[in-house]
């Protein structure tokens, strides 16, 4: 703000001045509050005239702001018209190349149709053929099928017979060994046989057939005890069955019959042997 435009020796002599209302002389505070009134007025005047004269110079720095702008814009605009007419000149060369690239592709785009046309042609006319081959091989393909489908139904039965024959053989190994065993206790209870009867062709003769009798039969109840025990212990199963047949073997070895020591040791061995072989 600019300083006041009154002072205390101004306030002092406005006194004697007249009002500027009436044109008479006025009163002492009446003058007064007038000429501060008008003080103040002139006061923000001032004030309003140098915020004016401030954004007056502002307004002028931005106008020559401006003008610079305006230059500065139409020098680029005068630039940039230049390279784009020179642009444009560039262009222009380029679209008749492009023109006389598109004309010579064209031309090539045709060749080449014709060119795959006929390649199209000639792999029509190979799939047709292909096509009747097809059906010819379909037939054989599907007696093929049948043949396939026979042999898939040979070979299930084949394998169920397999399975039949594992599970038979499976069964025939089983009673090989149950056969097996019996014919080692067989063995075992011919053996005690051939014992007995050595022992008993070395004796003297006995010339009483109650006492030859006698004698067998103490030696069939030695037989049938001995060999019982060792088989009850190891076969518990088969105990009734071996015991028969140690029963029957006794039978038929210790029946009174006259041999002669020779058959005897022949008879003997030979079976044993042939059970062995067996085995």
């Amino acid at each position: 703000m600019s300083p006041p435009f009154w002072t205390p020796a101004i306030v002092k002599n406005s006194r004697v001045r007249p009002s500027f209302v009436t044109g008479k002389t006025a009163s002492q505070p009446d003058d007064n509050l007038n000429t501060l009134g008008l003080l103040s007025e002139i006061q923000i005047i001032s004030d309003e005239n140098a915020s004016l004269q401030i954004e007056n110079s502002n307004l002028k720095a931005k106008i020559s702001d401006l003008q610079k702008h305006n230059k500065d814009l139409l020098r680029m605009i005068n630039e940039s018209s230049t390279k784009f007419d020179k642009e444009i000149v560039l262009l222009q060369h380029e679209v008749s190349i492009n023109k006389q690239e598109i004309i010579e592709n064209g031309k090539k785009y045709m060749q080449t149709q014709k060119k795959y046309m006929t390649q199209i042609n000639e792999l029509k006319a190979k799939c047709e053929k292909q096509k009747q081959l097809l059906k010819g091989n379909e037939s054989e393909i599907s007696k093929n099928i049948e043949k396939i489908d026979i042999l898939e139904n040979e070979l299930k039965s084949l394998l169920e017979t397999h399975k039949t024959l594992e599970l038979q053989s499976q069964e025939n190994a089983k009673k090989s060994s149950e056969y097996k065993i019996k014919l080692k206790n067989a063995i075992s209870v011919i053996q005690e046989l051939n014992k007995v009867l050595i022992e008993c062709t070395k004796k003297p003769e006995v010339t009483n057939c109650s006492t030859q009798t006698d004698h067998f039969k103490s030696e069939h109840a030695m037989l049938q005890h001995k060999p019982v025990k060792s088989t009850v212990s190891m076969y518990p199963m088969e105990d009734r069955t071996l015991e028969k047949e140690n029963i029957l073997l006794a039978d038929i070895f210790f029946r009174p019959k006259p041999f002669v020591e020779s058959e005897l040791f022949s008879m003997g061995d030979g079976f044993s042997q042939c059970l062995e072989r067996l085995l």
